[in-house]
């Protein structure tokens, strides 16, 4: 699994439980959950379908309990990635388990603050 945050002041809050919320404008959540066709040393990698959630200021994300949609799907073929990574139609053909209802009632809550802690600036 994989996280990328937009640049320019977006963070990705997560709290104690795995429940993250997304601060900015836009994070992708990326998760290749099956072995990829073709990832050998010295070869183009082939992965299809792998699952990409992308979330905009304000939902949640539940790592504990991963959603079972809203993630759209793309591919890398021979080393070429599909066209237009950052959008795509979600899957909305959501279950009916615990952790899809959770994770779909989360993401329409209004996201608290973080906590205000003392921090330091990273180096870059």
């Amino acid at each position: 699994m994989g996280v990328g945050i937009d640049e320019g002041g977006s963070s990705l809050y997560i709290d104690k439980n795995g429940l993250a919320t997304l601060f900015g404008s836009d994070a992708y959540v990326v998760l290749g959950d099956h072995q990829p066709e073709q990832a050998v040393s010295g070869k183009p990698l082939t992965f299809s379908d792998y699952k990409i959630w992308h979330l905009t200021s304000g939902q949640t994300f539940d790592f504990k309990n991963r959603p079972t949609c809203g993630y759209y799907r793309r591919s890398v073929n021979d080393g070429v990635a599909d066209p237009n990574l950052y959008s795509g139609t979600p899957d909305t053909g959501c279950g009916t388990s615990g952790a899809a209802r959770r994770s779909a009632r989360a993401s329409r809550t209004t996201p608290a603050r973080p906590p205000t802690t003392s921090r330091r600036a990273l180096p870059r």
